[in-house]
Parts: C-alpha cells; sequence; structure tokens
C-alpha cells in the first residue's frame, strides 16, 4: 500500500485491498479494481505492476481507458492542493 500525500491510497496488492476495503473487497481482483469510482476519493485498487499482469491488463482494456484518467486526475487534484 502507498499513501499519496494525505488524500488516497493506492491498495496495490491483494492483502492491502483485503485489510482496507474489507467487505467492498470484490470476489476477484478484476471486480474489486474495477469498483475503483466506488474508493476513488480515498482508496484505488489496482494490480501489481509486474510485467506478470499483461494478460490481465490484455483482458481488463477498461484499466487504460478507464481507471488510469481517473487516477491521474485525482494524483493531480491532490498536487495542486496547497501544503498543510
Amino acid at each position: 500500500m502507498v499513501r499519496a500525500s494525505a488524500g488516497a491510497r493506492l491498495l496495490v496488492i491483494g492483502q492491502a485491498q483485503a485489510f482496507h476495503l474489507g467487505a467492498d473487497n470484490g470476489p476477484a481482483m478484476a471486480a474489486t479494481v474495477l469498483a475503483f469510482r466506488n474508493h476513488l476519493f480515498h482508496r484505488l485498487p489496482l494490480p501489481h505492476p509486474s510485467w506478470c499482469n499483461t494478460g490481465w491488463l490484455t483482458r481488463n482494456p477498461w484499466f487504460r481507458l478507464e481507471l488510469l484518467p481517473a487516477l491521474r486526475e485525482r494524483a493531480r487534484a491532490l498536487l495542486q492542493r496547497p501544503s498543510r
């Protein structure tokens, strides 16, 4: 898990997703990550950034088309907030 500023947590592996999402954790990685809009402002479940996930990324094009732009927008908003 990576804590990005004081505004978002990137939940990068299944164990982090299970711990932080609890009952909201899906039955499989794709279901959990696909529900990213439910968590976008506080927690963001992501697949592990590994070359081994090439097949998963190919089977789930919504990740590149929908989730990554939303992640970029959220990161931009967090980085533009004034420091505390």
